[in-house]
């Protein structure tokens, strides 16, 4: 259970982060292809736009995934010490998936 845990928070956070970045980078390239009308050049900057933000918002995508994941993992196998919201969130996600637990292995 904490693993798929783990492994869908990191995808939520890899999900959320490359529709942010690919909607942001295809924002600019319009703005800059309209602009392209009036200063031809501009065309060029909405293709370079695209060419290379797409592969950046790729690639920050798989490093929140991997840092979200490395955190909540953290957060699951090690009680914080020094922060008492770090010691809240340890304490409550550890409830959540006992409860998950409990309802999954019930019969009824």
């Amino acid at each position: 259970m904490q693993k798929y845990a783990v492994h869908q928070v990191g995808k939520f956070a890899h999900n959320d982060t490359w529709k942010e970045g690919r909607d942001d980078s295809i924002k600019l390239a319009v703005v800059f292809a309209f602009s392209g009308i009036i200063f031809l050049p501009m065309l060029g900057v909405a293709g370079l736009t695209l060419g290379a933000g797409l592969p950046v918002t790729k690639g920050v995508a798989k490093h929140e995934q991997k840092l979200f994941e490395r955190k909540l993992t953290e957060l699951i196998e090690s009680p914080p010490k020094d922060a008492p919201e770090k010691v809240a969130a340890h304490n409550s996600l550890h409830k959540m998936i006992n409860s998950w637990t409990d309802m999954l292995l019930k019969d009824d």
